[in-house]
């Protein structure tokens, strides 16, 4: 049987980066289990993942709003609101007993670029924090459902007007529609103080017509510049890159996922794969 245990190293004091960190000594996925569980000091995981429906012949990111994403130039307030009207059935509001989703976590970042959430109400008033990025949202209260009953959307605007800035959607139609609970957001920020190392990417799709996928990568120094970092072609099924040497990320850099196809419209996923190291102070 396998064995695993973790070494508890101190570094160098000479290092300017001193403090305790743990090693494990176990390669694959145990290996990473002190990383999942935040057992070594100084550095985190995140696992991004997206969805875009119907990517067609013009390039679009990877999110379950489809199109191309717009990134916000100022933090501002956000709204949830459900897209059709209100029913009752997602809201905390006018029926703050409807089966569906009350309240949503919004995830982001403000205008510095720190990490910030807050709880937000389903058809009710804007957030008090103001994101620059939101990287991540999620159902946090319900009703019997236990998710959101319609599609949820995180805009500018309430009633969802303005720019949207990230969705939670759903499938089916009528009396078989079904939340998905969290948002599909091919995407993410890096925070500030942080460095990411990107580990993993991987695209799939289901549909038989070729499908062009990239990896996108905007340095905060480079202003609105965004470069291709990767590329991957792919037909029905899923393709996986997994990085021997993570590619770096700056702080405050801004990841896309973005894709085409050649054919009418096809439904595309992505996953990717940071860890975030603090940098040194």
């Amino acid at each position: 049987m396998a064995q695993y245990h973790l070494d508890k190293v101190a570094f160098n004091t000479n290092n300017s980066r001193q403090f305790e960190g743990y090693m494990s000594t176990m390669n694959g996925a145990v290996g990473h289990i002190p990383l999942a569980a935040g057992q070594i000091h100084g550095y985190s995981h995140v696992e991004k993942f997206g969805s875009n429906l119907n990517v067609e012949a013009s390039l679009e990111t990877i999110w379950d709003q489809g199109g191309t994403y717009s990134w916000a130039t100022s933090a501002v307030s956000l709204y949830v609101d459900t897209e059709v009207a209100d029913d009752g059935q997602d809201s905390g509001v006018s029926s703050p007993l409807g089966d569906g989703a009350r309240t949503i976590i919004i995830q982001g970042l403000d205008a510095s670029y720190h990490h910030v959430e807050e709880e937000v109400t389903v058809g009710g008033p804007p957030s008090t924090t103001e994101f620059l990025r939101v990287n991540r949202a999620f159902v946090q209260t319900a009703g019997s459902i236990g998710t959101n009953t319609r599609p949820l959307i995180i805009s500018t605007g309430a009633n969802g007007t303005g720019t949207v800035y990230a969705n939670i959607s759903t499938h089916g139609a009528g009396s078989n529609e079904e939340g998905f609970g969290q948002t599909f957001l091919g995407l993410y920020t890096i925070p500030a103080g942080k460095t990411g190392y990107l580990t993993q990417w991987t695209m799939g799709s289901s549909g038989t017509s070729s499908v062009h996928g990239f990896l996108r990568y905007r340095p905060f120094a480079n202003g609105n510049i965004f470069l291709t970092r990767d590329t991957m072609f792919f037909r029905d099924g899923l393709q996986t890159k997994n990085y021997i040497v993570p590619i770096r990320l700056e702080e405050k850099s801004d990841i896309e996922i973005q894709g085409y196809n050649n054919a009418t419209g096809v439904a595309v996923s992505t996953t990717f794969n940071i860890i975030l190291v603090d940098n040194p102070t």
